[in-house]
């Protein structure tokens, strides 16, 4: 694809993962959409970006990225000092990263109609460069802008919009202000995991509650949503309070409003559902 023939003024919007946090690491469903509030989008300076020039060096290295994506292309554009401008939050729950994943495969990758899941493998190894591990969601999210449920591994896309603004509540992003590392917080919850006392409430009220909130989404079940949602919230208060910093945590709930995690906890964005 010719560059000069390139959408520059595309923009690469940020994603929530809206429920499913941790229960998709045990075999439960997730669902993730893009949130165009921040977005990335192809700019021009006058010198190479480094981040970008590591990420390529990085492709190079492996044989079998490099045969998927013009990096040659990519190299020439660098030195002409493309970079990816963006206002997603780093350390956030965003999908920085992601986007940056997205941004370059949706320029540079030589496209065959990969399936979701053949992009999501993919995406998983590129997006290693920046977490060490990655399950391809966030970028696939991202590139595709469009919601996303992943159940067992299997992907699917619904067809339909999944508004956090109805007559029923409002869901909105709450900034905790404080960065915070996802491998960290995945590894503490690994640990908790070995503790029966956690692990069968995870798997006997967490799981099922996330599965009843995603199902109220998609089926556009606005007055449900809003139990499911308070369940997700009582149980991560109650049983999770060491992802939710101090100041996020005094406010978890009240007569009208409930949080709940927005991707790992520990800091970045929270998500504030307040009832109409």
């Amino acid at each position: 694809m010719p560059g000069n023939k390139f959408n520059e003024a595309k923009k690469y919007p940020a994603k929530l993962l809206l429920v499913g946090e941790y229960t998709v690491l045990s075999g439960g469903t997730a669902l993730g959409l893009p949130y165009p509030g921040f977005s990335a989008s192809w700019s021009r300076q006058d010198s190479p970006d480094a981040r970008l020039s590591a990420f390529l060096n990085y492709l190079l290295r492996d044989h079998s990225l490099a045969a998927l994506l013009d990096l040659d292309r990519f190299d020439v554009d660098l030195n002409a000092g493309l970079y990816l401008e963006s206002n997603i939050p780093a350390s956030s729950g965003l999908g920085s990263s992601g986007s940056v994943v997205a941004a370059v495969w949706d320029r540079y990758g030589r496209k065959n109609q990969e399936s979701p899941e053949e992009l999501k493998r993919l995406f998983a190894v590129m997006e290693s460069f920046f977490h060490g591990n990655s399950s391809g969601l966030d970028p696939l999210i991202i590139y595709l802008n469009k919601p996303v449920v992943s159940r067992q591994g299997i992907l699917t896309l619904p067809s339909q919009d999944i508004p956090l603004i109805v007559e029923q509540y409002h869901i909105t992003l709450m900034n905790s202000g404080i960065p915070r590392s996802t491998r960290d917080w995945v590894e503490l919850f690994k640990v908790k995991m070995e503790d029966p006392e956690f692990k069968r409430p995870f798997e006997e009220e967490l799981m099922p509650a996330n599965e009843d909130l995603i199902q109220s989404l998609l089926q556009n079940n606005f007055e449900s949503v809003i139990p499911h949602w308070k369940r997700v919230s009582r149980f991560q208060i109650e049983k999770m309070p060491e992802f939710i910093p101090p100041a996020i945590l005094a406010d978890w709930s009240g007569p009208s409003h409930f949080f709940k995690l927005c991707g790992a906890g520990g800091g970045g964005f929270y998500l504030k559902m307040t009832i109409l």
